[in-house]
């Protein structure tokens, strides 16, 4: 009988880290930058095979799908704007997995700097402060990625560390499978889709 339990709990494991390994992945949200969608404590499933998998890509990456990414790059610039005056950020913000919401795809023309963003000449944020700093100005080159926080005011995102590469997307969002607040769990929130 211990036998046959012991079988089920090994299969069990080399199946769930199968699953994990290949098809999804788990990430936690540390900030509120993607806020009211994704907040503080909220724990998601990624789906990894969402656009490509084992090299085949079949699904383009769209405006508007949240995406979880990684890119040593991108942290250590993360990791240079939270020490700098320019946010007074906690250091848990960096998270070695990013999410953000895509705005700019392959094609696009950008213009942008800390606090104005312009997509095809279309205004997506701008503040007071946005005039007096120098624009960027970028057309989005293949598998290129223009990243922004829902909470644009309080996100580090693209218009802080440029375009995000393809290679580094990890995966989509698809659901909220726990999450926490500061009086407990946030029931609510737990099994939201996207």
């Amino acid at each position: 009988m211990i036998s046959y339990i012991f079988r089920i709990v090994i299969t069990f494991l080399v199946v769930t880290l199968i699953i994990k390994g290949v098809f999804l992945d788990f990430s936690s949200i540390n900030s509120n930058s993607m806020a009211n969608t994704l907040l503080t404590g909220d724990f998601t499933i990624v789906n990894k095979v969402a656009y490509s998998f084992a090299g085949w890509e079949y699904k383009d990456i769209e405006r508007e799908d949240i995406i979880v990414f990684s890119s040593p790059n991108i942290n250590t610039k993360i990791k240079e704007i939270v020490h700098s005056n320019d946010f007074n950020i906690d250091d848990n913000y960096v998270n070695e997995k990013i999410t953000k919401r895509v705005v700019g795809i392959a094609g696009d023309t950008i213009l942008y700097n800390e606090d104005f963003l312009e997509i095809n000449n279309i205004n997506k944020v701008n503040s007071n402060k946005s005039k007096s700093k120098p624009k960027t100005k970028i057309i989005l080159g293949e598998n290129m990625y223009f990243v922004l926080g829902d909470n644009k005011d309080n996100s580090i995102d693209s218009r802080y560390f440029g375009p995000v590469e393809r290679n580094d997307i990890i995966g989509e969002i698809v659901m909220i499978y726990w999450s926490k607040n500061k009086i407990g769990l946030n029931f609510e929130r737990i099994g939201r889709t996207f």
